[in-house]
């Protein structure tokens, strides 16, 4: 019997740790994407999104059309909890002029979001600060 005979035999064990690990590897992405998206799609992250695309200083720094785009930059590192009222959130976002990565933490009071921090940092090391 010839050895790749006896790899691809019914009682060989490596047909089967490949699909695991196939399977292992399909569901591991699937759950990150789906926890990533979650994070891309809370009120918190969009309360972000909407306070850069308005402000003066992030548009001097990007330009216009201040997005973040989940096909070029898919993640968004950090937690966000909205039970316990806690983000803590870093993500990059690009504008015509160019890219930036912007880092909130803060936590939910009784009615309002309260910033602990909050930056949006460019690749040059220019720095904005929001109260």
């Amino acid at each position: 019997m010839s050895a790749r005979r006896r790899f691809l035999s019914p009682r060989s064990p490596y047909p089967y740790l490949g699909l695991a690990a196939v399977g292992l590897g399909w569901w591991a992405q699937t759950v990150y994407g789906g926890i990533n998206s979650q994070k891309a799609h809370s009120g918190i992250f969009k309360a972000v999104m909407f306070h850069l695309r308005h402000d003066e200083a992030a548009q001097s720094l990007l330009g216009d059309n201040i997005h973040h785009d989940p096909k070029k930059h898919p993640s968004v590192k950090g937690n966000v909890n909205m039970l316990k009222g806690k983000a803590d959130i870093e993500f990059l976002v690009e504008g015509s002029k160019g890219t930036g990565v912007v880092r909130f933490r803060g936590v939910r009071g009784e009615d309002d979001w309260t910033s602990q921090l909050f930056t949006l940092k460019s690749p040059e090391g220019k720095t904005v600060e929001y109260p």
